[in-house]
């Protein structure tokens, strides 16, 4: 089970740095397995608007997304249809990594080229949702990297859970259990 520090931090207070949470949860009884760091291993991936989305000419399966990433215009070959014009979507541009060490590039796709391309969540490892772009709020700065504009940095704790042990997920667990853990000795 993964718990974000940000989720936590908003149910109890959290004083200590999150290494030291961890061992404080796993000493209590709650083993940490792995602590991810959301966000860190993202870089040139900036905050567009969608200007224009129209059929890719060679392709049934593909549009072409014209993009505004803060006063450059774009345009990007993508397979998924969730969003439209004026929706903020993150654009990994040429050159921008990925989790995993992927680089983005410049490349045709049948026929068209494609400056980069627009991610899902899964693909900035945020969370396994993959059923298209990821669509930002209206009001997100334009041309912004993505991991600032809509604070992805986070901590996660992943939780190693036992069937027979309910009370160590968070939301069944004695409140008192984790807010002991994550307040100063």
């Amino acid at each position: 089970m993964r718990v974000p520090l940000s989720w936590l931090a908003e149910h109890v207070d959290v004083d200590v740095p999150v290494a030291t949470l961890a061992d404080k949860l796993t000493f209590a009884g709650i083993e940490i397995e792995t602590i991810h760091r959301v966000g860190d291993d993202l870089a040139g991936i900036l905050t567009a608007r969608v200007l224009e989305v129209t059929q890719h000419p060679d392709a049934d399966r593909l549009v072409l997304v014209r993009i505004d990433a803060g006063g450059e215009e774009r345009t990007v070959v993508c397979g998924a249809r969730n969003f439209g014009p004026g929706d903020v979507v993150p654009w990994a541009a040429p050159g921008a990594k990925l989790p995993g060490g992927i680089e983005i590039g410049r490349r045709k796709v049948r026929g068209a080229l494609s400056d980069g391309m627009l991610a899902s969540a899964r693909e900035l490892g945020v969370f396994d949702d993959h059923s298209g772009i990821l669509v930002l709020p209206p009001d997100t700065p334009v041309g912004a990297d993505v991991v600032e504009a809509v604070d992805l940095r986070d901590s996660v704790l992943e939780v190693k859970t036992a069937p027979n042990r309910a009370t160590s997920c968070p939301c069944g667990a004695s409140p008192v259990r984790w807010r002991s853990c994550s307040a100063r000795s």
